[in-house]
C-alpha cells in the first residue's frame, strides 16, 4: 500500500471522471501541467486542445450544446482567464452548463518562472 498523497490536479480530474465528464477542452499554461497529467492518468478521459483561451470555452459550450451534457474547458490563471469571458456570458445568457477550470500560482508562492500569481482566498 502507498503512502503517496493524492494532489489537487488528482482529486480534480478524479471528481470530474465519476460526475460523468469523459471530455475537457483546454488551452494549457504552466499552472495547467498537473491537471493535464492527472487527466492523462484518470480512465475514461480526454483532453482536446484548443488554439486560445476562448476557442476551448466556445468548443466546451458547442460540446453541451449538442450532447446535453455540461461542458467543461480550462484556461491558465492570470492572462488566460479574461479571455474566456465573452463565451461564459454566451453560456450563461443561453443556459447552458458549462464550467471553466483555471488555475495560477498563490501570490506568496510566486517564482521567477511565473507569468502570473492569484490572491487565493485561504478558508
Amino acid at each position: 500500500m502507498s503512502n503517496r498523497q493524492i494532489n489537487c490536479a488528482e482529486t480534480l480530474a478524479e471528481t470530474l471522471r465519476r460526475s460523468g465528464v469523459q471530455v475537457v477542452f483546454g488551452f494549457p499554461g504552466e499552472t495547467t501541467l498537473p491537471f493535464y497529467v492527472a487527466m492523462q492518468n484518470t480512465a475514461d478521459m480526454r483532453h482536446l486542445l484548443a488554439r486560445s483561451p476562448l476557442g476551448a470555452a466556445y468548443m466546451a459550450d458547442g460540446f453541451a450544446r449538442i450532447s446535453k451534457h455540461i461542458g467543461v474547458c480550462d484556461a491558465p490563471g492570470g492572462i488566460g482567464s479574461p479571455f474566456v469571458t465573452p463565451a461564459l456570458v454566451e453560456a450563461s445568457n443561453s443556459s447552458i452548463p458549462l464550467l471553466f477550470i483555471t488555475s495560477g500560482v498563490a501570490d506568496g508562492l510566486a517564482t521567477n518562472w511565473a507569468t502570473g500569481s492569484v490572491n487565493h482566498q485561504h478558508l
